[in-house]
């Protein structure tokens, strides 16, 4: 999902977790959110936080950079589960919406 953004905004955490990944891949800089079941990426984001570093929702995580498709207009938000390749719908994470989890025996 593309958000509207320019060059410098500042970037806020809209979960909390710890950063999984903040750094370069190929042309534009990442910042990775982990929660401990999903894995919440943002780019293009010029981020001061180090992996390990615990953030708080509404946190300030970076700065919208340039590379990528959103190059100065847009940061590309993206959530999969942990541990595989399946990506998730991320406005019910982005709004903070309500989940239906699955009944446990």
């Amino acid at each position: 999902m593309d958000l509207q953004a320019a060059e410098l905004d500042l970037v806020r955490s809209p979960i909390s977790g710890k950063v999984h990944f903040a750094g370069y891949v190929v042309d534009r800089p990442v910042i990775t959110i982990s929660t401990g079941s999903i894995l919440m990426s943002m780019e293009p984001v010029e981020s001061f936080r180090f992996k390990g570093d615990q953030i708080i929702r509404g946190q300030l995580i970076g700065i919208v950079a340039r590379g990528g498709h959103c190059d100065q207009k847009c940061v590309h938000v993206g959530v999969r589960r942990i541990n595989t390749r399946y990506y998730l719908d991320p406005i019910p994470y982005l709004l903070q919406l309500p989940r239906l989890l699955a009944a446990r025996p």
